[in-house]
């Protein structure tokens, strides 16, 4: 695993096996799981080294490969996109062929369970609740009850989801905060951004934002509304997009004081750190 994103997300070959794959459920072993945590911690390592490395050429690398991991991150949610959540290859092939450019959402998913949503909060329910379209996805509550509707319905082809929109915010704090991650600031711009009609057009809010901004809409403060809604619903991988940044803040912070003594461990594990707290803002 590299610390950086290949230009091969943009590769036209195998474009449809790589997304099915990507939108299969998988259900890991304990002991898969624990090799990908070992795997990720290495990454972190290899990247905390890059920081270390003497001169400008070194340093100019390592600013190349984050700004590729991060681009990535926004050139594969575009391109992915319009078949989030399709779990039939056959399906996917009807609807879309291969996935060789970015395009729009079809008006009908064949496998959206979307009018099954909860709009007050998080997980399966009715749509009496009104955090999706008042309180935040502003002007969406009406598509959540339609039956097969796209979690997307409504974007245009190459538009970001809500998630690597939200990790957008995320980089614009620590670019504000002179390159340093803060929670209490992410926490802030993470509401004024949710909570602002017209900031994003994506449909679709997964459990853990919706059940955020029911606490948050309770008069719960920031800081605790994510208190108490671990689980199946709510500790969700589509926190994980807002993460990148968070790491690469450290590595750079690494990269800045690279007198200090540990070495590319203690970097890791600052980096490893720095990213449990900010998913504990939201999960």
């Amino acid at each position: 695993m590299r610390c950086h994103t290949s230009t091969s997300l943009l590769s036209r070959r195998g474009s449809t096996s790589k997304l099915a794959r990507a939108n299969t459920p998988v259900f890991a072993a304990t002991s898969v799981l624990a090799a990908k945590a070992v795997r990720q911690r290495r990454t972190m390592q290899q990247c905390a080294a890059a920081a270390e490395a003497p001169g400008v050429a070194g340093r100019a690398a390592l600013l190349d490969r984050m700004r590729g991991a991060l681009w990535g991150i926004f050139i594969a949610d575009a391109l992915s996109m319009p078949v989030h959540w399709y779990y039939s290859v056959t399906d996917l092939k009807r609807d879309f062929g291969e996935i060789t450019d970015y395009q729009a959402p079809k008006a009908r998913h064949p496998s959206s369970i979307m009018s099954l949503s909860n709009t007050g909060g998080h997980g399966r329910g009715g749509q009496a609740g009104r955090i999706i379209g008042d309180v935040m996805n502003h002007g969406k509550h009406e598509f959540w009850g339609v039956p097969n509707m796209h979690y997307h319905r409504g974007m245009a082809a190459g538009e970001n989801t809500l998630n690597a929109i939200c990790a957008r915010v995320v980089m614009r704090g620590i670019a504000a905060n002179g390159g340093k991650y803060d929670p209490a600031l992410f926490l802030g711009d993470y509401v004024r951004f949710m909570t602002t009609p017209g900031s994003h057009n994506d449909t679709y809010a997964e459990s853990f934002h919706r059940d955020f901004f029911r606490n948050w809409a309770a008069g719960v403060p920031p800081e605790r509304c994510a208190l108490g809604t671990e689980g199946h619903n709510t500790a969700q991988i589509g926190g994980f997009v807002m993460l990148p940044p968070v790491i690469m803040a450290a590595v750079a912070a690494a990269a800045r004081a690279s007198s200090s003594s540990g070495g590319s461990d203690a970097a890791a594990a600052a980096a490893a750190a720095q990213a449990v707290t900010h998913l504990r803002t939201t999960h």
